[in-house]
């Protein structure tokens, strides 16, 4: 939800950097409508309300982008499964950093190996969610403009 503060914090801190992660936006209100949050999200309960969201998070986008083209990334989830190593370069690129192997190495590893947050799991390279709800999302896709 902090798409809405970037054009504050561009002004408070002019050498910032912004990376927008964007993915596919049926998948995207479909993952936050199948979600109970504890609170601050009553948009995600109501599909007009999820989609009226949507459109003002990318409308939103869109202006940060032409307001910070230098400043803002928009980096793509499916860009990223379909070619890691090329998305995560570009990625650290964008923020100054030098790559590492160990930034897309992780996928090589024991599924059992853990951080202090949660179980490392591989990208997941698995077909959209939404698709096998069929017709049932046909409201959230017309309400999103999909085909």
């Amino acid at each position: 939800m902090n798409w809405r503060l970037v054009g504050v914090a561009m002004a408070m801190l002019p050498g910032a950097r912004v990376v927008h992660c964007r993915r596919d936006a049926l998948e995207t209100c479909f993952a936050c409508y199948r979600e109970l949050f504890a609170s601050g999200h009553d948009f995600s309960y109501d599909l007009d309300d999820l989609a009226s969201y949507w459109r003002d998070h990318e409308r939103l986008g869109r202006h940060w982008q032409r307001l910070f083209p230098q400043r803002l990334l928009v980096h793509d989830h499916e860009a990223l499964l379909a070619e890691p190593d090329a998305m995560v370069r570009r990625l650290l690129a964008f923020c100054g950093l030098d790559y590492d192997e160990a930034c897309v190495g992780f996928q090589h590893e024991p599924a059992d190996t853990h951080t202090a947050l949660r179980t490392r799991q591989p990208w997941s390279r698995e077909p959209a969610v939404a698709a096998r709800y069929g017709a049932e999302l046909d409201r959230l896709r017309l309400l999103l403009g999909a085909r």
